[in-house]
């Protein structure tokens, strides 16, 4: 994982534990601790997704996570993929990159400009 690739508040595994971004420079990472480490990026699980108010849903194509973001937006997940789901529309974009929390972080930050709420 980059520097590039993470935000201030970005939560990252630190000796397999919780950890949240305090600082970013061009060659290090400083957490909470103030020590740097290696780390490494939290997966999506449903136990994760929880956390961030994902809630269960039937999808058409099956079991899936969802997370209302607009009035007409909806951030959906599977086992497979993430997507945008509108809801006056039968389109979907796809967004198969979104495989780690930091990922998601940064991705509901640029679609609402707020901070996603999870706790660890």
């Amino acid at each position: 994982m980059k520097p590039q690739e993470l935000r201030i508040g970005n939560w990252v595994l630190m000796d397999n534990e919780p950890t949240r971004v305090e600082s970013i420079s061009d060659n290090a990472i400083n957490l909470f601790s103030d020590w740097e480490f290696y780390f490494k990026p939290i997966p999506l699980t449903p136990e994760i997704l929880d956390k961030a108010g994902f809630r269960k849903i039937n999808y058409y194509e099956g079991n899936a996570f969802g997370l209302e973001i607009s009035d007409s937006h909806e951030l959906v997940c599977n086992e497979r993929m993430f997507w945008l789901a509108c809801d006056d529309s039968f389109y979907n974009e796809p967004l198969d990159h979104i495989k780690y929390l930091h990922q998601l972080q940064n991705l509901y930050f640029a679609l609402t400009g707020e901070e996603l709420n999870i706790q660890l």
